[in-house]
């Protein structure tokens, strides 16, 4: 009975977790126009889970977010598997689901690998570091893989509309987009694309991630009731 009432809580702790997570991926601090954002640490309900109960849980509470991902963006997920786009056939379109969905969020749980009790804080960060990279690796993996082929329109076009930063922001933008397209292309021009891209929202969100559990590690209440 007792077995059967701690699995119970456990369920319940990682349900609440998963729905915190949830409502902080809706707060964006950036979007990127293609896809991506950095969020108000939404990962890091998903390392306490796996810190808390261990890797299984966490990559099973990571399954169930990134199945939450996949419908609040349905519109992305659904248009990858609609006729009429020659760059997207049905087997890139669940490369995309797996990549950017599922497995770059059950990635994420694999921070209950580091569960040392007695070093709360350098456990809590080993595991937001490795779980959060870990997911900068597979959408890194997609965009290379699925929209490497843009990278040359992308620095082309101009890396982003910084207008309203002032001139020396859309000057140092042109310096790095001539800078990239003309030391690469081809294969090396997808991979710094896929690379910078990725990069742009995903070292934000991992050094969010990392600050945020070693802030909150420092709390004793927190340590007392979740890092216990």
């Amino acid at each position: 009975m007792k077995k059967t009432s701690s699995r119970t809580q456990t369920l319940v702790e990682c349900a609440i977790l998963v729905a915190l997570g949830t409502v902080f991926s809706v707060i964006k601090i950036i979007q990127m126009p293609f896809g991506g954002s950095v969020t108000l640490v939404a990962m890091l309900p998903l390392v306490l889970i796996g810190y808390r109960h261990g890797f299984r849980w966490g990559m099973g509470s990571a399954l169930v977010f990134s199945l939450i991902q996949m419908f609040l963006g349905f519109g992305t997920v659904s248009a990858a598997f609609l006729p009429g786009d020659d760059q997207m056939i049905w087997y890139l379109a669940v490369l995309m689901t797996l990549l950017d969905y599922i497995l770059a969020y059950c990635l994420v749980g694999l921070s209950g690998l580091f569960t040392d009790r007695k070093h709360p804080t350098r456990s809590l960060c080993l595991g937001a570091l490795t779980g959060t990279f870990l997911r900068y690796v597979c959408h890194f993996l997609s965009g290379y893989i699925l929209w490497g082929s843009y990278g040359k329109w992308f620095f082309e076009e101009g890396i982003f509309d910084l207008s309203a930063w002032g001139t020396w922001a859309e000057n140092l933008a042109g310096s790095i987009s001539s800078g990239i397209l003309s030391s690469f292309d081809g294969t090396g021009l997808a991979l710094i694309y896929s690379l910078f891209y990725n990069g742009c929202y995903m070292i934000p969100e991992i050094i969010l991630t990392v600050t945020a559990a070693a802030i909150i590690s420092k709390i004793p209440a927190v340590r007392k009731e979740l890092l216990s």
